[in-house]
This record gives C-alpha cells, structure tokens and sequence, in this order.
C-alpha cells in the first residue's frame, strides 16, 4: 500500500513539474500568432489537469494541487500578456481618466497625437468607444498611476489585483461547496485549469473579477446576507455586463418581496458605479460600443454561424446587423422562459445550474466568443453535476489557429469540431441528469 501510494505520489510530482513547465511556455515563451508554440504546451497542460483531477484521488493531493494552481498564478505576475493586445486599450483608458477625460465619450482616432501615436498604433479598437465597466476601469487607473506609462509596470500591478481576486475566488469557492455539501476536490476543476490561469492571469482578462463577485453574489446569497450579495452582484456586473442576465434567477430564488429590496440596493450601487458610462449612455457612446458585439464582431460562434450560412444561400450577404441583435433577442426570452418555467425549483441546490445554463446559452447564440469566455461556465458547472464547460475550455485554445493565419482568415472546421463535440457531450449529460432525476422520483 505505501508503495503504491509513493509510486503515485511521484508520477502525481513529475506531472506536476510537467503542468509547471507547460505554464511557464505558455506564459513566457509564445506569440500570439505562434499557433503550434501555443498548442502543444495547451494540449500537453490541459491532458495532464484532465489525468490529474480523473485518475487520482485527489483528497491525498488536495493541498498539493491546490498550491500548484497558487504557484502557477505567481508565476504569470511577472510575464507579459502575449496573448493578447488588450492591454494597449487598458493603458490607453486609464491615462484619460488620469487626464480628467471620460474614455466613454471619445474616439482613439480622434484624440491621436504626438504624445500618444505610439500607443495608438497598438490598440486593436481605434474606431469604437470604451467598453469596458467601472471596476475594470478603476484598477486600470491605478495601475496607471503607479506604472506611468510604463507597460511592464502597468501590466505587473493588474496581474497583482488579479492574483488576488483568484485566491479569494478559490476561497469563496471552497466556502461554498462547504455551504453545499459538496467535495472541497471540486475546487481544483477551476484552480487547474489551464484556460483560467493563462487568460485571466497570464492575459489579464477581466473575467475574473466577474467570476469572484459572482460566486460571492450567490454565496451570500445562499447564507441570506442579501446585503453583501447585492453588493457583489453589483461589482459584478461593474466588472462586466454579463450578469445582468442572472437577474431572472435571483428573483425567483428571492420571490417578490425580497427582491423588491435585493433590486433597489443593487440598482443604487449600479447608479452610482456607472455615472461616467450614464453620461456614455446619454450621448450614445457607449452603447455603439456595445452593439458592436451584436453587429460586427464575428469569432468562434456556433449557432449563429449555422444561421449565417442560410443568410447567404437566401440573401447573397452576411445578415449579422439583423441576425445578431435577433439571437441576443432570443437568448433573452430564453433564459426569461426557463426563470419563467423552473421559478418554484430555483433553490440553493439548483440556482448554480440555472446560471449554468443561462450563461451557456448566451454563448451558444453568441456571434462573438473567445476563450477567456469560457471561465463562468465553468466556475458555475464545479457545483453542479455538468463537465461540459471543462472540455469546452480544452477545446476552445485550437481557435487561436485563427490569429496565425495572414490574411486572417477562421477556420470554421476547428469551429465545427469544437462545438460538435461540446453539444455531444452536453447531450449526453442531459440524458444522464435526466435520468438520474427520474430514479429519485
């Protein structure tokens, strides 16, 4: 017995040390456009976190694992974001607000001058308005006022916050499985995974701050601390947009008079956080931005490209000005049909899986999705019984195919494979609860 367990003890340290070592390549040592530099490190990390969390148990490595996860977000502190470009946004946002200016009401393009041409030439979003919210754009700022315009520097402090928001998202969530009754393992789902710690940490994608107050929302939630909830769930949607549509959830797991007064704070907090995007709004600004994502923007989709295809046999062109302000319709009236459907059973034990999928379809009908997307669901999916967000976040890394092409160009193979396996599985699931249910019935 001892030897068994110091012979996996051991391969557990060697896969680790491997783990270790694909993060640090992929932090360190890739391109964005060096698609074969950033796969095989992905595949190699994202096989070892799949064998590690599958093929051992994981209550002898708990802590092991853990610090693994914690040591391969210090390590990404000090890397540069070179995955992504969108820290030259970042640092372009934030000395306008250090100037005095409001980054919701001008144009890159028509604010472009000596000073700051050499920024300028790196932003990928020259001609659109600020979209990013309040709490995004306070930790810019000050990241800005401590590095000037030094992007090492400003990159070194963001990653700090975001080092932090990731232990207390591990925190809270190990809080909340206890809360639950759920295996504390479950937490190494999120802690491991790859996409989590090379997108939020290691690109500074501001997901993470979204994923910490909403695990702290719904943890507060569930020990009836409405007010901290309401708190979080502001920052939330502050950190980014996308919590809104959790709102139909929360009030069913409320019922009327509780979320008369969970609301009222929350929209107080919200006045307050989003009067500089208020102003966006009331001059059309930030909205245009917005909108973007509905009418132009165009990655990694499933659905709508399915849609897409049959706009172009009907029409002769590409109907996304129509067709994605349609689907963001019916991503609405959906996640409302289900709150509407499930509002008696939207529980404590049940709320996860109706943020799971609320979250889910949203991205299924979506026109644009990246990665770094991925990280709710797969947050939310660790208290429910439903993995597909996992391999979805292993296969998701293949579209980063599309940035090493010249002309860019997607490839709507990888695309297909990706998302046919992920509703593959999704089905199967389905099936399984389904089935589960049905026996304890």
């Amino acid at each position: 017995m001892n030897k068994r367990i110091s012979l996996h003890g051991f391969i557990v340290v060697i896969l680790s040390a491997i783990f270790f070592g694909c993060i640090y390549y992929l932090g360190f040592e890739t391109h964005q456009k060096d698609f074969i530099g950033i796969i095989i490190p992905y595949a190699t990390g994202f096989c070892i976190y799949l064998l590690l969390l599958y093929k051992f148990d994981l209550s002898n490595y708990f802590y092991w694992l853990l610090g693994l996860g914690v040591v391969c977000r210090v390590l990404l502190i000090f890397s540069f974001p070179n995955l992504s470009d969108d820290i030259y946004r970042f640092l372009w946002d934030a000395q306008l607000i250090l100037d005095g200016q409001n980054p919701y009401l001008l144009l890159p393009e028509n604010i472009v001058n000596v000073a700051n041409q050499e920024l300028y030439d790196n932003l990928n979003s020259q001609s659109y308005y600020s979209p990013y919210p309040p709490v995004a754009q306070l930790i810019y700022t000050v990241a800005a006022y401590l590095g000037s315009s030094d992007l090492q520097i400003f990159s070194l402090v963001i990653k700090l916050f975001t080092f932090l928001a990731e232990i207390a998202t591990l925190y809270l969530i190990i809080n909340t499985l206890k809360l639950l009754k759920l295996n504390r393992s479950r937490v190494l789902i999120y802690a491991l995974n790859p996409l989590i710690i090379i997108e939020l940490v290691g690109n500074l994608h501001f997901e993470s701050f979204m994923v910490l107050f909403m695990i702290a929302a719904i943890y507060y939630l569930i020990r009836s601390d409405l007010n901290r909830s309401a708190l979080s769930f502001t920052l939330a949607i502050a950190s980014k947009l996308l919590p809104l549509m959790f709102t139909p959830a929360l009030l069913a797991y409320l019922g009327i008079k509780k979320s008369i007064k969970y609301l009222s704070l929350v929209g107080f907090c919200l006045a307050i956080c989003f009067v500089p995007i208020i102003i966006g709004i009331l001059n059309g600004a930030f909205l245009s931005s917005v909108g973007l994502y509905f009418q132009k923007f165009e990655f990694n989709a499933s659905i709508y490209y399915l849609l897409r295809e049959i706009g172009f046999l009907i029409y002769g062109w590409n109907i996304i000005n129509t067709l994605g302000p349609a689907l963001a319709m019916v991503t609405l009236l959906s996640i409302c049909g289900i709150w509407y459907r499930f509002r008696y059973v939207i529980d404590r034990d049940h709320i996860f899986l109706f943020l799971l999928f609320s979250i889910s379809i949203y991205l299924f009908f979506g026109t644009t999705i990246h990665p770094w997307y991925v990280a709710l669901p797969l947050a939310f999916c660790l208290f429910t019984e439903f993995r597909f967000p996992v391999i979805w976040s292993g296969l998701i890394f293949f579209t980063y195919y599309n940035y090493s092409t010249t002309p860019y160009q997607e490839n709507l193979w990888i695309v297909a494979l990706e998302y046919m396996i992920v509703f593959c599985i999704l089905i199967l699931e389905l099936r399984k609860y389904q089935t589960k249910k049905a026996s304890l019935n």
